[in-house]
């Protein structure tokens, strides 16, 4: 699934496409990506590890939809803010879209207290 240790390359390991928040928006969703790729990979961070998640070979335009549902998802799943923060180095295409996430995760945060 992850073919290095620590890494996701969105467009080689899941797809140069993803669309949608839910599954009934077709197969690269974001709620398909938050649960195959990010879940498991948070999970199997050790001490002092991060995981960098690769967007740079994605088709632009990504959606604010995909974007909450893979990030702010994660909050969902359980994961904190503090933790998100400190261990996910993001590359996109355009820095907004780790703006976008690090809202996002943050929004959902705000919501748990």
């Amino acid at each position: 699934m992850i073919k290095k240790e620590n890494y996701i390359n969105v467009a080689t390991d899941f797809s140069d496409d993803p669309f949608g928040r839910y599954t009934e928006d077709g197969d690269y969703n974001a709620t398909a990506f938050r649960k195959e790729f990010l879940v498991p990979a948070l999970n199997s961070l050790k001490d002092g590890e991060k995981l960098t998640v690769d967007f740079s070979n994605v088709s632009t335009g990504l959606g604010s939809s995909f974007v909450e549902e893979a990030f702010g998802g994660l909050v969902r799943e359980g994961f904190t803010k503090e933790f998100l923060y400190e261990k996910i180095i993001y590359i996109f295409p355009l820095n907004f879209y780790e703006v976008q996430a690090k809202k996002f995760i943050a929004i959902e945060s705000d919501k748990l207290k």
